[in-house]
């Protein structure tokens, strides 16, 4: 009777500890991010579990991005390339396992190489009329196909286009870190990729 007890007690709180991640998980909001005053850059943005239901967010900001424009009589594309090793987390561990995590021994830069925008795609997207931006992002030498949500603004004598996307670590064949099986420690599969990009910072290619 004492053990049919304890068995039940231990199945209370687990369920109770599973109602709360869930509850959270689907609840989760990500808060802005705060980014660096006039400056180019990219950023990863996460939501970690503490003991299967505490939830607190991470973001790791890299200002060291190089963002080209690559152009021909009739097309033209945007090239971002994003140093792996320069995420900056607040947390140096960290941010070394998201250099193994992103493959930086294979390739040392993500890379986004916009698909090609005729004329009047690109008046839109400077127009703010084109809202979503088409592309392939290359992680340790594979190229997986995203789509970002885009917008472009005046700010300060220059534009500005800001960026979002919305995925998974398994869609890029990642795994999410955890610690001890995710008892201890847990990030979502959900993975937010931030960029944003000052024209004057814009290469020619």
């Amino acid at each position: 009777m004492l053990r049919h007890n304890h068995t039940y007690l231990s199945r209370l709180i687990l369920g109770f500890f599973f109602i709360l991640y869930a509850s959270s998980a689907l609840t989760a909001e990500y808060s802005p991010i705060n980014w660096p005053d006039r400056a180019s850059a990219a950023a990863w943005q996460t939501n970690k579990t503490m003991f299967l239901f505490k939830s607190s967010q991470h973001v790791g900001m890299n200002t060291y991005i190089t963002a080209s424009i690559r152009s021909d009589a009739e097309n033209r594309s945007i090239r971002v390339d994003i140093p792996i090793d320069k995420f900056d987390s607040g947390d140096q561990e960290r941010d070394q396992d998201v250099v193994s995590i992103l493959k930086g021994d294979v390739q040392k830069d993500l890379t986004f190489q916009s698909q090609n925008l005729n004329s009047k795609d690109w008046d839109q997207l400077l127009n703010g009329q084109k809202n979503t931006l088409d592309g392939k992002l290359t992680i340790g030498n594979i190229d997986y196909n995203v789509v970002f949500t885009v917008n472009v603004v005046d700010e300060d004598e220059d534009k500005l286009i800001t960026g979002q996307m919305t995925t998974k670590f398994s869609y890029f064949g990642l795994d999410a870190p955890s610690v001890a099986g995710g008892v201890v420690a847990k990030v979502s599969d959900e993975l937010l990729l931030h960029v944003k990009i000052y024209f004057k910072d814009l290469k020619t290619m």
